[in-house]
């Protein structure tokens, strides 16, 4: 089953060289799991580095997002609450 979750980001340099690609923080650990603040702010640490010219850190990580379609049964929206 293929699902698609929102929130998920992806960063592209000259020539479309994604750079990062991933979440914009850490809040939530999963669907149902917040932490009371994000520890992480992996879309901010990226944003920094690029124009430093340095590498980023974590280049990839993984979305929680809510999920809005579920491929497997068409686009048709799937709310998770």
């Amino acid at each position: 089953m293929w699902k698609i979750a929102s929130a998920n980001l992806l960063i592209l340099m000259f020539l479309a060289t994604p750079v990062y690609c991933g979440r914009v923080d850490n809040w939530y650990e999963d669907h149902s799991l917040a932490r009371p603040a994000p520890a992480r702010h992996d879309l901010v640490d990226a944003l920094e580095a690029i124009p430093q010219g340095r590498a980023v850190e974590q280049s990839r990580t993984t979305a929680v997002g809510c999920i809005v379609a579920d491929l497997s049964r068409g686009l048709q929206t799937t709310l998770v609450l």
